[in-house]
């Protein structure tokens, strides 16, 4: 919120467009400008969707943040089934290599940026 509370443009990407909306919601409320994108970024589409209309609605990509993560249910390895675990994978692996393919390109165009990634126990 610090960065939207300096009017940051901020998107935010994930699943349910519900939770999507109240986040920009925040982000507005504190003067920040809010775009929300609902989909799976492990989709390699949906991630370049994401960079195409933050870039169209804001006029580029200055940092990016990744902090998507999934870990399955609560079981152990022997009890995780294997369509779980790639999905898992999907998201915390590929979801960072898709968007990450697509918004970098956007930030050398602007003369650089800063990538964050976030690693945490679905937090």
């Amino acid at each position: 919120m610090i960065l939207a509370q300096h009017g940051a443009a901020v998107t935010v990407t994930g699943r349910s467009l519900v939770d999507l909306e109240q986040v920009v919601r925040s982000i507005e409320q504190v003067g920040g400008r809010g775009l929300a994108v609902a989909g799976d970024i492990s989709n390699v589409d949906h991630a370049r969707g994401v960079v195409e209309q933050t870039v169209a609605r804001f006029g580029g990509v200055d940092v990016l943040v990744n902090s998507a993560a999934h870990i399955g249910g609560f079981h152990d390895v022997a009890g995780m089934p294997e369509a779980e675990w790639r999905d898992v994978l999907s998201v915390n692996l590929d979801g960072v290599f898709f968007i990450c393919k697509y918004a970098v390109p956007e930030m050398i165009k602007r003369g650089g940026g800063s990538v964050i990634h976030i690693s945490s126990v679905e937090g």
